[in-house]
């Protein structure tokens, strides 16, 4: 199974597209995968493999990279026999009042935990900011006071 069909099964097991499973990746934009789903790019990268297994740990690495075995770690367990991909199943249509609520809230949880990620990101990066600009004024004290003894001993 190529790399194309594995991403559009990987996909479809999801039900995402390709903008929602980049960003879910932490990708800002959908380039990379939307080169594998037209085959431009063969091969799903180890790193890739990572960062999709990093969100969705039930993914297999080997059937990621290869096609090896099956999809998801679960398949192995219930069944360790099998060495099949799963196959791919029909597309159901898209009707909200069949998915379960648990899916559903942990699909949202996945969705704020991204978000508040992104967000501690920004929050270190202006601490930084801060811890800069403070050790500048305080720098910028300590030679003014500096000055200030060396007239106060004149």
């Amino acid at each position: 199974m190529d790399a194309k069909s594995r991403m559009d099964l990987l996909l479809q097991h999801l039900k995402m597209n390709a903008v929602s499973f980049s960003k879910s990746i932490g990708k800002e934009r959908p380039q990379l995968v939307y080169d594998i789903l037209k085959g431009k790019t063969k091969n799903i990268s180890h790193t890739l493999a990572n960062q999709i297994i990093s969100v969705f740990p039930e993914i297999r690495k080997p059937w990621l990279i290869a096609g090896d075995g099956p999809m998801l770690e679960s398949v192995i367990s219930e069944n360790p026999q099998s060495n099949e991909a799963p196959q791919p199943q029909p597309q159901q249509p898209n009707d909200d009042s069949a998915a379960t609520p648990a899916l559903d809230e942990l699909a949202e949880l996945r969705r704020s935990l991204l978000q508040l990620i992104e967000n501690n990101g920004k929050l270190i990066e202006s601490n930084a900011m801060l811890v800069d600009s403070n050790r500048q004024l305080v720098q910028n004290q300590q030679t003014q006071f500096e000055r200030l003894i060396r007239l106060v001993d004149k």
